[in-house]
């Protein structure tokens, strides 16, 4: 068991970029967890890198902002309340609106290594 608050988490760095990311529960926090959490925080116009990941499940729940994902050749809006379900082996990028930043938990089944 476990209860987090996400104002007490640290934050990380994506490699050398701005956006940053929450992890709240991974493997290495919860012994028995099959899924990892984290939250993400993307500054207006950015842009994260193409990628997949090939057994994991990705799921993310838009908390504040807007943006766009793109999964493989289809673009999917994302704004507060908007949920996106992201099969393992399929490219997805994700960016937020020039004007905007852009906040959304993602859920990674199993988890992903953070």
């Amino acid at each position: 068991m476990g209860f987090f608050k996400l104002s007490e988490i640290k934050e990380n760095y994506v490699f050398d970029s701005d956006r940053s990311f929450k992890v709240i529960i991974s493997p290495d926090i919860i012994d028995e967890s099959p899924l990892g959490l984290a939250a993400f925080k993307y500054k207006p116009g950015q842009t994260g890198p193409a990628h997949t990941h090939d057994t994991e499940v990705e799921v993310y729940y838009v908390l504040k902002g807007s943006g766009k994902v793109r999964i493989e050749d289809q673009v999917f809006p994302l704004e507060p309340g908007n949920v996106v379900y992201i099969s393992p082996q399929k490219e997805h990028q994700t960016k937020s609106c020039a004007d905007d930043s852009l906040e959304f938990l993602a859920f990674f089944v199993p988890s992903i290594k953070f």
